[in-house]
């Protein structure tokens, strides 16, 4: 699909009109309904100054975000002749040696997944820039001799973490569970690796529980609750993930924790060091790589949702916040938190 755009992209870039990236879309993204799910669809947006934005929707049910990049990466590699002998094709084969199709789910599960993970309420987006100067000030926050060198999304998410307990107590003092959930690429996780150009959802969902009444709990802390779960991920246990009794025992947890009032959860996940900002089609790389914007209320919308990108200048970190809940905009306000993220700020252009 091509459209055409009647202003200049540096426009766009200057002043990032989130809501309106959803134009650049072909089609609703986040949606459960059968007529706006193709496997996938890309829309070219031509602006008047030639610039070009390049919108992709591609069915979750059939790749994360690993596989679109190895997929995005493969067709631009194709568009230059023979092509970048470094890029990967997409591996269709090896994952299945390793998660072999499960012959049946257990009952209500897709109802209890989309329950968990969706709603159907308007959910705007939020776009936040964390410089390199605000992460490295909260990995050292975070540290500690458990735990001496956070990750950056270590860190992120654990300040993230502290700022929404803080809100919720501030909101209520009444008990309250939140569950954090991060989703991990299991490609580097199996013996022996899956290639990163492994085709499918290859991923899982750790989690975590935090009571936001407990005043104990400081960033170093959550970084060490964070790369506890994480660690848990080791070739032995991942071999017992795709059987029918652990989909048994994660469909009762998805069905108790989405019919619990005392329970929140709020879903991380990580685009960075993929790869996206590499994608050429002979127009050259991307000056900013960027999530969708919000959806009206016909459309369903992540609960919750985190999303980590990679800046347009490489040394900062974007978060791309899907909610309209309470605590969320509390934390928009929260002069700690606007201490170190920069609200949508303006695309660097270096």
């Amino acid at each position: 699909m091509e459209a055409q755009a009647n202003f200049h992209l540096s426009m766009f870039l200057e002043n990032p009109d989130i809501p309106f990236l959803n134009k650049f879309l072909p089609c609703k993204g986040n949606c459960l309904e059968q007529s706006c799910q193709p496997l996938l669809a890309v829309q070219t947006t031509i602006f008047e100054c030639g610039g070009r934005a390049i919108g992709v929707c591609m069915l979750h049910k059939v790749a994360d975000a690993s596989a679109m990049s190895a997929f995005l990466k493969t067709w631009a590699k194709l568009t230059h002749g023979e092509g970048d002998k470094t890029v990967l094709d997409p591996d269709f084969t090896s994952a299945i040696s390793v998660f072999p199709p499960i012959e049946s789910l257990p009952t209500k599960f897709i109802r209890n997944f989309e329950n968990f993970y969706f709603q159907g309420s308007k959910s705007p987006m939020r776009r936040f820039l964390f410089d390199s100067k605000a992460i490295k000030g909260l990995k050292a926050k975070a540290s500690s001799q458990s735990v001496p060198f956070p990750s950056k999304i270590e860190a992120l998410t654990a300040f993230l973490c502290k700022r929404i307990a803080s809100a919720s107590k501030f909101l209520t003092n009444a008990p309250m569970t939140l569950v954090i959930t991060h989703v991990a690429n299991l490609r580097p996780r199996t013996e022996p690796p899956l290639p990163q150009n492994s085709f499918g959802n290859i991923l899982w969902i750790p989690f975590a529980f935090y009571d936001p009444l407990d005043a104990s709990m400081e960033l170093p802390d959550l970084a060490i609750m964070l790369r506890e779960v994480f660690s848990q991920l080791t070739a032995d246990n991942i071999k017992d993930i795709d059987n029918e009794s652990t989909f048994t025992t994660l469909n009762e947890w998805l069905e108790s924790v989405s019919t619990n009032e005392n329970v929140k959860v709020f879903k991380f996940t990580s685009w960075c060091n993929m790869g996206f900002y590499d994608v050429n089609f002979s127009w050259g790389k991307p000056v900013w790589v960027a999530h969708m914007g919000d959806l009206d209320d016909s459309n369903i919308r992540s609960k919750h949702q985190f999303v980590f990108l990679e800046s347009a200048c490489k040394e900062g970190i974007e978060l791309w916040i899907a909610s309209d809940d309470e605590e969320i905009r509390v934390v928009e306000k929260d002069p700690e938190f606007l201490g170190y993220a920069k609200p949508n700020p303006s695309i660097c252009m270096n």
